[in-house]
């Protein structure tokens, strides 16, 4: 009975508006919020990475707008703070801002829902200008979900992106 009490009160959150009275996760902040650790739990079916995606998803083909958060345009921090707002956590709206949350990741242990953090045009600077999340791991592929200035939101293959790969600088896991 308690884990059924339990899974509802997990659809509830799911369900609810993340755009308000969301979890504000910044800098060294810990969350303290029982749902996101239960969403791992075996009894479960789904991941939190997969509501994560399905939000990304969602946005696929919404063409690029500087500070957008919506259908009608989306940049690349906007479409993560949309995404996991599906776990109503509410993130900074800044790619550089996002780079201060979470752990670091080496590449080979790249999971589905990992950001992966780039620098902006300038190949001079080393601060970050861009984020994207890993959609898929596929046959030694990253598949990566973003906002891109050209195309929209799309998902492509980071590895056959050399804009990109000449760009990566580090990634991070936000949720376990």
């Amino acid at each position: 009975m308690k884990r059924i009490i339990v899974f509802f009160f997990f659809l509830v959150q799911l369900n609810s508006s993340f755009c308000q009275d969301s979890l504000s996760l910044s800098g060294k902040e810990q969350n303290t919020d029982d749902s996101l650790k239960l969403i791992n739990s075996p009894t479960l079916e789904f991941k939190a990475q997969d509501s994560v995606l399905n939000q990304a998803f969602s946005y696929q083909g919404v063409p690029y707008k500087i500070g957008g958060m919506s259908q009608q345009g989306m940049d690349c921090s906007g479409l993560i703070c949309k995404s996991f707002g599906a776990l109503n956590l509410k993130l900074p709206h800044s790619s550089g801002e996002l780079s201060k949350l979470g752990n670091y990741v080496e590449a080979d242990s790249l999971q589905v829902g990992d950001l992966i953090f780039f620098k902006g045009r300038s190949m001079n600077t080393p601060s970050v200008g861009h984020v994207a999340m890993v959609s898929k791991l596929s046959n030694g592929f990253i598949y990566i979900i973003h906002a891109t200035n050209s195309k929209g939101v799309i998902e492509e293959i980071l590895q056959k992106n050399s804009y990109f790969m000449d760009r990566w600088l580090f990634n991070k896991r936000i949720i376990e």
